[in-house]
């Protein structure tokens, strides 16, 4: 995109794809422990529950879980394409300051190298990829999330991403979007301690609040 954009519309471009992530995600995490585990709980207490055919969960939870992926995805081309790059230039050093304290959480997520490939191929074009084959029985080969945890710590770095940025220009935030307490909630952490790759995302995360605790952007 060349055209130049408002840097008010860009944060409010992010700030809405954010709240669309955390609000799919939380959706997620209520949703995966009701056909999990309320379910049973329900019944003990009598309470009848409509009929439900496997597939219907299974599809809600997919459904649920490209949302997730289509606006994170969203929301990195926005961050790396706009924001900054066809905003307004007297806000760029500001901005750059905004990216360098979110750096480590940027560059958390980009080790999913494959995110953007699966949005690509398998959310937007119809399980097929570059040469036409189908991947929908290839889907676990792409390296990006695979569950819920790793799921976790994806909307955990974007929320670094989206705190910094509304802490740096909160007066131009929308008020529309004042109501939203960018919290995750619901959410259930299963974290074994023999998982390397949940071991290395909590590292990661980590790393992420370290580098923004002491960091204040002030300044144009």
């Amino acid at each position: 995109m060349s055209k130049k954009v408002t840097l008010k519309s860009s944060i409010d471009n992010l700030f809405s794809l954010y709240i669309s992530v955390e609000q799919n995600f939380d959706a997620l995490t209520y949703y995966s422990r009701f056909i999990e585990g309320d379910k049973i709980e329900l019944s003990k207490k009598g309470e009848k529950l409509p009929p439900c055919e496997e597939y219907i969960d299974f599809a809600v939870i997919e459904s649920l879980w490209f949302q997730i992926i289509l606006h994170s995805c969203s929301f990195l081309d926005e961050w790396d394409n706009i924001l900054g790059v066809n905003t307004e230039k007297h806000y760029s050093k500001k901005i750059l300051k905004v990216k360098r304290v979110t750096a480590p959480a940027s560059k958390a997520i980009k080790k999913w190298k494959d995110l953007k490939k699966f949005r690509n191929e398998v959310v937007a074009h119809s399980f097929r990829d570059k040469e036409g084959s189908v991947t929908i029985y290839t889907m676990s080969h792409y390296n990006c999330p695979q569950n819920e945890e790793e799921l976790y710590y994806l909307v955990c770095f974007l929320n670094a991403m989206t705190m910094k940025l509304v802490d740096a220009f909160s007066d131009k935030i929308n008020l529309f979007h004042e109501k939203f307490d960018l919290k995750i909630k619901h959410t259930r952490q299963k974290e074994p301690v023999n998982n390397p790759k949940i071991i290395e995302l909590r590292e990661s995360l980590k790393n992420v609040q370290d580098n923004l605790n002491p960091e204040t952007v002030s300044g144009n």
